[in-house]
């Protein structure tokens, strides 16, 4: 428990406990409501905190930690930006974007434009944030 704005706070266990080695962990705690005392939260070892509010996919988590850890197989793959404009866009173009206004673009390098915006100045700016004008 600790004070909050003039108000007293309970608070669950941080989930670092259950890292820690149970020799160096100390649970004190009065009865809590209904008569459950604290060790009513233990595992069976004693060692590591059951908290109510961790539903079933909390347990299958700890379930695949303890078989050696978890394995994710996945793989990665290039996204086109469909909404690219480099392919149209060029040095010395005129283009105009929302926020910044008119501008003549300086340099292209990919979907990335140099721009220097009338009244913003020189800016970094992707192509589909901008039209040609």
């Amino acid at each position: 428990n600790r004070r909050i704005f003039n108000q007293w706070q309970s608070a669950i266990p941080s989930r670092f406990v259950d890292e820690l080695p149970g020799d160096n962990i100390e649970t004190v705690a009065d009865t809590g409501l209904y008569g459950a005392s604290a060790s009513a939260g233990l595992e069976e070892d004693g060692a590591s905190w059951r908290r109510p509010g961790r539903g079933a996919g909390y347990d299958r988590l700890r379930a695949a930690r303890a078989r050696g850890g978890l394995i994710i197989d996945a793989r990665a793959t290039v996204i086109e930006d469909a909404g690219a404009r480099s392919d149209r866009i060029r040095a010395g173009m005129r283009v105009f974007h929302q926020k910044f206004g008119y501008g003549r673009v300086t340099a292209v390098d990919g979907n990335k434009l140099e721009i220097a915006f009338e009244k913003a100045g020189a800016k970094k700016v992707m192509s589909r944030f901008v039209e040609p004008v």
